[in-house]
Parts: C-alpha cells; sequence; structure tokens
C-alpha cells in the first residue's frame, strides 16, 4: 500500500515538472516572439530611414 502512495507521489510529481516545463517553455516561445516582433519593427523603421535619406540624397 505505502509502495502504491509513493507511485502516486511520482506521478504527481512528473506531472507537476511536465508542467512546469511547458509554462517555462511557452514563456520562452511568447518571449522570443515578442523580441522577433521587436526586432522586426526596428528593422522597418531602419528601412524607412534609409529609403528617405536616399529620397533626400536624389534631390
Amino acid at each position: 500500500m505505502i509502495d502504491m502512495d509513493l507511485n502516486i507521489v511520482q506521478f504527481v510529481e512528473h506531472l507537476w515538472g511536465l508542467l512546469h516545463l511547458e509554462f517555462v517553455k511557452y514563456l520562452v516561445q511568447q518571449f522570443l516572439l515578442l523580441h522577433l516582433f521587436y526586432l522586426l519593427q526596428q528593422f522597418l523603421v531602419v528601412l524607412m530611414l534609409i529609403e528617405v535619406l536616399l529620397e533626400y540624397q536624389e534631390d
């Protein structure tokens, strides 16, 4: 009977570990997505600046 209880505890701990891992992976994913979006935004701003500078040079 004690062995059975121990297995249940181990199983719950295992599940909790998996959930925790999934949550961490989710957070990392969200952070990376936000970071990529930010970098993309910066890249677009730089492209717009280059375009404006090129137009300015042509005049």
